[in-house]
């Protein structure tokens, strides 16, 4: 019982910033709609200069520059918004989920048709944290993942802790399917800009955008994959996996709900066109 309600603890302490981000940033954009709907490029830029701030921070160390890449994070309120770029929880994944369940929602909802007709330039927005959390992540696991490949030494050996063979293994699959969500995440942002979607035209625009539908079927594995090799590292280390197994399930209910949502609808958007037809 104690295990259980410090496991509960744990979890609240994980992921009220996750849901107090998701209602911040669901409130924010609600209230400021009009504004980046016809203000678009500012916020961009708001976003673009952070998104470089941090990846500047992140590369300095890396070419040879003597600098303490957490000194920026002290700044006052410019070291809480690069903090919220970096860590996927911060902005990130509460933007991706409220651009995820825009689509599985009805729109005749005015909150959500409001959050509709921004949905693309959140889209733009949320790409500039996930780039900087993703390059953070590569640049830092790539070297691990290697010698891990070519030279066969273990995360365990390499981070000072014991990791089991299945645990390495599938944090290994959720690191090339993040390489991969990476690139697509990539490819899906660029397209997204007004530039490039004209250039396009709207029949290859919408053929690229709905290779979203396979980002956030891979975003899914890539947590669930994570989160699987968490678990099993803590039992094979006589741990408790409660927290990772509730964790788990808390993956499986923000995707699976999006899922049944987004089929529900589609349901319902092909009943209609056959009532519209007859």
């Amino acid at each position: 019982m104690i295990q259980l309600l410090k496991a509960i603890v744990d979890l609240i302490a994980e992921y009220i910033p996750l849901i107090g981000s998701l209602a911040l940033v669901t409130t924010l954009a609600l209230l400021l709609h009009r504004s980046i709907k016809r203000h678009a490029k500012g916020y961009y830029y708001f976003f673009g200069a952070i998104a470089f701030i941090a990846l500047v921070n992140t590369f300095l160390p890396m070419l040879g520059v003597h600098s303490d890449p957490r000194a920026l994070f002290k700044i006052p309120i410019l070291g809480t918004i690069l903090r919220q770029f970096v860590h996927i929880y911060g902005i990130s994944f509460p933007l991706l989920i409220l651009i995820m369940y825009m689509g599985a929602l009805s729109t005749k909802n005015k909150a959500v048709a409001k959050l509709m007709s921004i949905r693309k330039e959140l889209s733009i927005m949320v790409g500039f944290p996930v780039i900087v959390h993703a390059t953070t992540r590569i640049l830092h696991i790539t070297p691990s993942n290697l010698k891990y490949i070519f030279k066969g030494e273990s995360f365990g050996q390499l981070h000072g802790e014991p990791i089991g063979a299945t645990s390495e293994l599938l944090m290994q699959i959720a690191f090339f399917i993040g390489l991969f969500l990476a690139t697509l995440l990539l490819i899906l942002w660029i397209t997204s800009f007004p530039a490039i979607h004209r250039r396009l035209g709207a029949k290859r625009w919408k053929n690229i955008q709905r290779w979203s539908y396979l980002f956030y079927a891979l975003l899914f594995c890539h947590s669930t994959l994570l989160r699987t090799s968490w678990t099993i590292n803590a039992l094979e280390n006589g741990d408790s996996a409660l927290s990772h197994l509730i964790a788990l399930a808390t993956t499986l209910l923000i995707f699976g709900s999006y899922l049944i949502l987004r089929l529900r609808k589609a349901h319902l958007d092909r009943l209609r066109k056959e009532k519209r037809s007859k």
